[in-house]
């Protein structure tokens, strides 16, 4: 390796290394921000187990100690030895764009349909952006769905708003 070679290698190391101090930081604010946000979801103090907060505030705790340690390092300049990552727009034009108006639509899904049918079509739909074909497209969502329904709604006793126009769990509770 040539000493234009290293240079380069070290020149893009400090790069990515600030990079991802921003980055870092980035996150630590937008995980504080979430967290108070997220002290204005009710809480009933009487109910039993999990309240609805404990998983946004364990995301949000998530998100801070994973952006402190890439501030941390970032900070100190380091980064990983091997790291070749490039902007590549077409990708974020491929993937991320789709993915992110696919979380928008999500939102509006759930409002009118419910949490499984929205759930069950974006997770089809997101799973087909990152590649997922054949028997694995077709296994994956509904078992998601239903086990992210579980999770939420039956242990974690989240509070289930009603769809708007068509909730396909009010049929399937009456089974």
């Amino acid at each position: 390796m040539s000493t234009r070679d290293l240079n380069y290698s070290d020149r893009r190391a400090r790069m990515t290394a600030r990079h991802d101090l921003a980055t870092g930081l980035v996150i630590v604010a937008l995980a504080i921000f979430l967290f108070v946000e997220s002290l204005s979801i009710p809480v009933d103090p009487e109910e039993p187990g999990l309240s609805s907060r404990f998983f946004p505030q364990s995301i949000c705790g998530l998100m801070a100690l994973l952006g402190t340690i890439l501030a941390f390092n970032g900070a100190r300049g380091r980064a990983a030895p091997d790291d070749k990552t490039t902007f590549a727009g077409s990708v974020f034009v491929r993937k991320v764009l789709p993915l992110s108006a696919l979380s928008f639509a999500y939102v509006w899904l759930f409002q009118l349909f419910g949490y499984t049918t929205a759930t069950l079509i974006t997770l089809y739909i997101a799973s087909y952006l990152f590649g997922v074909r054949g028997k694995a497209l077709a296994l994956l969502s509904p078992i998601m769905s239903l086990l992210f329904y579980y999770l939420f709604f039956g242990l974690m006793g989240v509070f289930e708003p009603p769809a708007e126009i068509f909730d396909v769990m009010v049929y399937l509770k009456g089974l």
